[in-house]
């Protein structure tokens, strides 16, 4: 028993000084930040994600909406959206200013129930016309993601 100690002993001791590589007179450098939104980023399918559920676009059970500042819904800011065919149900993405990566401004969250302020918003990508939003309602609610 004493002898296997001895010998963990001995080889945490060598793999200890081998792991060693860093040389003291070079800056420690961190690995570059990953990208947790790579693959929704390479997808350029206009939809709403929300946990598992996707709603394409083309799935024809909402009606979408992009509105880059006319008067719809009585207000010029720039909203993205969807609704219910018969409008019972609807969600849209307001905020003011071009939409541009980023945290934009004032952003609101308008549904059937009311309007929010979210508690997290971010355009992670603008390309070809489109916006690949990120957002969060509340700290505890799950993310939504949005191609449109």
């Amino acid at each position: 028993m004493k002898t296997r100690k001895l010998i963990l002993a001995f080889a945490t001791a060598l793999l200890w000084t081998g792991c060693s590589k860093n040389n003291p007179d070079e800056p420690v450098i961190p690995p570059p930040p990953v990208d947790a939104y790579v693959t929704f980023k390479a997808d350029a399918t206009p939809r709403w994600e929300s946990g598992a559920t996707t709603l394409k676009n083309e799935d024809g059970a909402y009606i979408f909406i992009i509105d880059n500042g006319s008067n719809i819904l009585e207000s010029t800011r720039y909203k993205t959206g969807r609704m219910s065919s018969d409008g019972s149900s609807y969600e849209f993405i307001e905020f003011s200013g071009t939409p541009s990566v980023g945290s934009p401004s004032g952003a609101t969250i308008r549904t059937q129930s009311g309007t929010l302020t979210p508690h997290s918003l971010e355009i992670v990508k603008a390309e070809g016309g489109k916006l690949w939003i990120v957002y969060k309602e509340t700290a505890n609610a799950p993310e939504k993601r949005v191609v449109q």
